[in-house]
């Protein structure tokens, strides 16, 4: 008896023992004090930063695979410009980016900022594509956007009759180039309010290869093509404590510079059949304005 009475005494000293270093320990929550903590390793950028790197390359031969996308599709020597740079202040920031500069896939790049008021963007990409640089046609590309034939040509019910064949093929590079640019800038009057609106240009133009059915002949023409197309985006948001409200306009416009291929056939044809077309893709417009929103309920935390 004695020793099972020792055993339980021992228990209550330990448990009396835990409960002491429970209540000296401070208490978890208690907000520390950070004035005398110093950001050693991150410094937040301020004044100008810049970087730059200039170079040149050179191409032994014309080729249109090499090229494609990169820009370096012809003979000769390139110029290569690349940078980056920040101009920073406690309440401003101006950021830059060029890229491939020198060349036709060129990139350039702008934002900045002041803190809690607005921003703005810029952006100019280029992309050249070259699909082929051997390519041969007879065929001039005209007003109306009409592909018309040599002056001397001889028509024939055949490919192997076309005796003027050889002597009027014409060197015609298979390439097109895309340019876009983009604007956007936002604005908060308040710190619950922000307005917002972005603008973007794509213009794609050039030729490729197109096939075109007439009755019982075809051919593979050189299609010239022109196209833009605008974007915008737009709105208003407005930022509650539980949740937001939002009103955005969004429209895009394509615009075809050409309505329709026209060709005349090299072929043998019946009398006033001579021309051929076949329609573009035809210009068209798609706009939309949307509201949406969100509201965090007290009641078992229900997000709707």
């Amino acid at each position: 008896m004695r020793e099972t009475s020792g055993t339980r005494t021992g228990s209550l000293a330990i448990l009396a023992l835990a409960v002491s270093t429970l209540l000296a320990v401070p208490s978890r929550s208690a907000t520390p004090d950070t004035s005398a903590w110093k950001c050693e390793n991150c410094p937040f950028a301020n004044g100008h930063v810049a970087e730059a790197t200039v170079g040149s390359s050179y191409v032994s031969d014309d080729a249109a695979t090499f090229g494609d996308a990169s820009g370096y599709d012809a003979k000769g020597a390139y110029l290569q410009v690349d940078g980056h740079g920040l101009q920073a202040t406690a309440t401003h920031r101006l950021g830059w980016r060029v890229e491939d500069l020198g060349l036709d896939s060129r990139v350039v790049e702008i934002d900045g900022a002041r803190t809690g008021t607005f921003d703005y963007r810029m952006s100019y990409r280029q992309l050249p594509r070259h699909r082929f640089d051997t390519t041969r046609t007879i065929f001039t590309h005209t007003s109306g956007n009409l592909l018309a034939l040599p002056p001397a040509w001889t028509v024939a019910g055949t490919t192997a009759g076309l005796a003027d064949l050889a002597a009027s093929l014409v060197p015609q590079d298979v390439e097109s180039e895309r340019q876009t640019l983009a604007l956007g800038a936002g604005y908060r009057p308040t710190s619950r309010f922000r307005l917002f609106a972005d603008f973007e240009r794509q213009e794609n133009d050039g030729t490729n290869v197109q096939g075109a059915p007439y009755f019982t002949h075809s051919s593979l023409l050189l299609r010239h093509f022109d196209y833009r197309t605008d974007q915008v985006d737009a709105g208003i948001r407005y930022d509650a404590d539980r949740g937001y409200l939002k009103l955005a306009y969004y429209g895009s416009f394509f615009d075809n510079g050409f309505d329709a291929i026209r060709w005349q056939s090299p072929f043998t044809t019946a009398p006033g059949a001579e021309q051929s077309a076949l329609a573009e893709a035809p210009d068209n417009d798609f706009q939309q304005l949307v509201l949406t929103g969100s509201y965090r309920a007290a009641l078992f935390d229900t997000q709707i």
